[in-house]
Formats: structure tokens, C-alpha cells, sequence
């Protein structure tokens, strides 16, 4: 089962590789980027578009990061909460109860 894993891995990298360098050959025309911060002239429309692609994914990272970063402080948060109510009610099943009278 690993061996075809492998082979179906390797086949699909291969048909990428052979993908990008199409892409690479038939896209020669350079192109200038102004990403704001960065300035880059006379690029290959390849390279740009990896690069473009290489900060959108980046950008993701960081905004994925972000999310979790939220979610495990709230996490962190209701667990403090939970064991300060479960504290209180072990104290309050612990009490003597006392008749109405």
C-alpha cells in the first residue's frame, strides 16, 4: 500500500514539474510587480506568478496562525472557568444540608 502511495506521489509531482516548465515556456514575457512595500522589474510572468503566489499563501499562514492563536486562548480560558465552577460545586454538595424548619 505504501509503494503505491509512493508511486501515485511521485507521478503527481512529476506531472506538476512538467506542468510548471510548460507554463515557464509558453508565459516567457517579462512583467513589473509594485507589491507596495517591494518593487520588482522585468520578471518572468513564472516567477511573478510564484512569487505572488508564495505571499498569498504566506499571507494565509499568518491569518490561519492568527485564528488558532484565538482559539486555543478562549479554550484556555473556559477550561480556567470550568474548573473554578466544578470547585464550587464539590463546596456546595460538601455543605450539611439544613431542614426547612
Amino acid at each position: 500500500m505504501a509503494i503505491i502511495r509512493r508511486f501515485i506521489l511521485f507521478i503527481t509531482l512529476i506531472v506538476l514539474l512538467l506542468l510548471a516548465a510548460t507554463f515557464a515556456y509558453n508565459n516567457s514575457d517579462v512583467v513589473s510587480i509594485d507589491l507596495g512595500i517591494i518593487q520588482f522589474k522585468d520578471i518572468p510572468i513564472s516567477i511573478a506568478f510564484i512569487l505572488i503566489f508564495s505571499v498569498g499563501w504566506i499571507f494565509g499562514l499568518l491569518t490561519v496562525g492568527i485564528a488558532l492563536i484565538r482559539v486555543v486562548s478562549d479554550r484556555r480560558k473556559l477550561r480556567r472557568n470550568l474548573r473554578a465552577f466544578e470547585l464550587e460545586m464539590n463546596n456546595i454538595r460538601r455543605r450539611p444540608l439544613k431542614d426547612a424548619d
